[in-house]
Protein backbone atom coordinates (compact mmCIF):
# COMPACT_ATOMS: atom_id res chain seq x y z
CA UNK A 1 0.00 0.00 0.00
CA UNK A 2 2.73 2.53 0.73
CA UNK A 3 4.84 2.07 -2.40
CA UNK A 4 1.15 2.93 -4.64
CA UNK A 5 1.01 5.80 -2.21
CA UNK A 6 5.05 7.02 -3.06
CA UNK A 7 5.32 5.50 -6.71
CA UNK A 8 2.98 6.41 -9.86
CA UNK A 9 1.21 2.79 -10.19
CA UNK A 10 -0.29 0.53 -12.58
CA UNK A 11 -3.33 -1.69 -12.02
CA UNK A 12 -3.35 -4.93 -14.19
CA UNK A 13 -6.16 -7.02 -13.31
CA UNK A 14 -7.48 -10.57 -13.83
CA UNK A 15 -3.74 -12.20 -13.90
CA UNK A 16 -2.22 -15.14 -12.89
CA UNK A 17 0.31 -14.19 -10.60
CA UNK A 18 1.83 -17.11 -10.02
CA UNK A 19 2.20 -18.03 -13.84
CA UNK A 20 4.83 -14.63 -13.64
CA UNK A 21 7.65 -16.13 -12.02
CA UNK A 22 10.43 -13.56 -12.46
CA UNK A 23 10.51 -9.50 -13.35
CA UNK A 24 10.96 -10.19 -16.72
CA UNK A 25 7.92 -12.59 -17.22
CA UNK A 26 6.04 -9.10 -15.69
CA UNK A 27 7.75 -7.13 -18.13
CA UNK A 28 6.85 -10.03 -21.42
CA UNK A 29 3.42 -8.42 -20.48
CA UNK A 30 3.96 -5.10 -22.10
CA UNK A 31 5.30 -6.21 -24.82
CA UNK A 32 7.46 -4.26 -27.16
CA UNK A 33 10.08 -1.45 -25.80
CA UNK A 34 10.35 -3.81 -22.37
CA UNK A 35 14.13 -2.27 -22.18
CA UNK A 36 13.18 1.31 -21.88
CA UNK A 37 10.38 0.46 -19.35
CA UNK A 38 12.07 -1.72 -17.30
CA UNK A 39 14.80 1.38 -16.64
CA UNK A 40 11.53 3.10 -15.37
CA UNK A 41 9.65 0.41 -13.35
CA UNK A 42 10.64 0.23 -9.33
CA UNK A 43 8.96 -2.64 -8.18
CA UNK A 44 6.18 -5.00 -9.18
CA UNK A 45 3.66 -6.27 -6.37
CA UNK A 46 0.69 -8.77 -6.04
CA UNK A 47 -2.27 -8.66 -4.55
CA UNK A 48 -3.34 -11.56 -2.10
CA UNK A 49 -5.04 -13.34 -4.44
CA UNK A 50 -2.30 -13.42 -7.17
CA UNK A 51 -5.07 -11.82 -9.58
CA UNK A 52 -4.22 -7.93 -9.30
CA UNK A 53 -0.35 -6.82 -10.66
CA UNK A 54 0.66 -3.79 -9.40
CA UNK A 55 3.46 -1.62 -11.04
CA UNK A 56 5.28 1.12 -9.65
CA UNK A 57 7.23 3.54 -11.92
CA UNK A 58 9.89 5.90 -10.58
CA UNK A 59 8.18 9.10 -10.53
CA UNK A 60 11.13 10.92 -11.72
CA UNK A 61 11.25 9.31 -14.95
CA UNK A 62 8.26 9.08 -15.78
CA UNK A 63 4.78 11.20 -14.84
CA UNK A 64 0.84 11.08 -15.18
CA UNK A 65 0.88 11.12 -19.09
CA UNK A 66 2.98 8.39 -19.64
CA UNK A 67 1.42 6.32 -17.47
CA UNK A 68 -1.76 6.84 -19.39
CA UNK A 69 0.15 5.78 -22.99
CA UNK A 70 1.58 2.80 -21.13
CA UNK A 71 -1.86 1.62 -19.35
CA UNK A 72 -3.33 2.50 -23.19
CA UNK A 73 -0.99 0.07 -25.15
CA UNK A 74 -0.96 -2.53 -22.76
CA UNK A 75 -5.01 -2.74 -23.29
CA UNK A 76 -4.67 -2.42 -27.03
CA UNK A 77 -2.04 -5.00 -27.09
CA UNK A 78 -4.10 -7.53 -25.18
CA UNK A 79 -7.33 -6.73 -26.98
CA UNK A 80 -5.82 -7.82 -29.87
CA UNK A 81 -4.56 -11.04 -28.82
CA UNK A 82 -7.63 -11.82 -27.85
CA UNK A 83 -9.22 -11.29 -31.15
CA UNK A 84 -6.96 -13.30 -32.63
CA UNK A 85 -7.52 -16.06 -30.09
CA UNK A 86 -11.02 -15.59 -30.09
CA UNK A 87 -10.92 -16.18 -33.81
CA UNK A 88 -8.78 -19.34 -33.42
CA UNK A 89 -10.51 -21.24 -30.52
CA UNK A 90 -14.40 -21.96 -30.26
CA UNK A 91 -16.06 -19.19 -28.48
CA UNK A 92 -14.80 -19.73 -24.80
CA UNK A 93 -15.95 -16.83 -22.00
CA UNK A 94 -12.32 -15.27 -21.50
CA UNK A 95 -11.03 -12.18 -19.38
CA UNK A 96 -9.43 -9.68 -20.19
CA UNK A 97 -6.31 -7.92 -18.67
CA UNK A 98 -6.92 -4.61 -18.44
CA UNK A 99 -4.35 -1.85 -17.34
CA UNK A 100 -5.23 1.39 -15.48
CA UNK A 101 -3.59 3.65 -13.43
CA UNK A 102 -3.93 3.41 -9.89
CA UNK A 103 -5.94 6.64 -8.21
CA UNK A 104 -5.07 6.75 -4.46
CA UNK A 105 -8.34 8.70 -4.04
CA UNK A 106 -10.83 5.92 -5.35
CA UNK A 107 -11.66 4.12 -2.38
CA UNK A 108 -12.61 6.93 -0.04
CA UNK A 109 -14.30 8.09 -3.25
CA UNK A 110 -16.17 4.53 -3.29
CA UNK A 111 -16.86 5.13 0.65
CA UNK A 112 -18.04 8.60 0.90
CA UNK A 113 -20.14 7.74 -2.26
CA UNK A 114 -22.40 4.72 -0.52
CA UNK A 115 -22.54 6.86 2.48
CA UNK A 116 -24.49 9.46 0.38
CA UNK A 117 -26.34 6.75 -1.23
CA UNK A 118 -27.32 5.13 2.01
CA UNK A 119 -28.11 8.47 3.29
CA UNK A 120 -30.18 9.30 0.79
CA UNK A 121 -32.43 6.05 1.11
CA UNK A 122 -32.82 6.41 4.73
CA UNK A 123 -34.10 10.21 3.60
CA UNK A 124 -36.40 9.14 1.36
CA UNK A 125 -37.75 6.07 3.62
CA UNK A 126 -38.25 7.93 6.50
CA UNK A 127 -41.69 8.39 8.14
CA UNK A 128 -42.86 12.25 7.88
Amino acid sequence: MIMMLLFPTLVITLVDGRLLKSSSSVLELFGENVKQLATKIKAHTFSQTWRTLFVHFDSKQINGEGLEKIATSFNELHQQENKEEDENEEKKKKKTMKCVVYNPKYAPEQKERSEKNLFVLLKNISPS
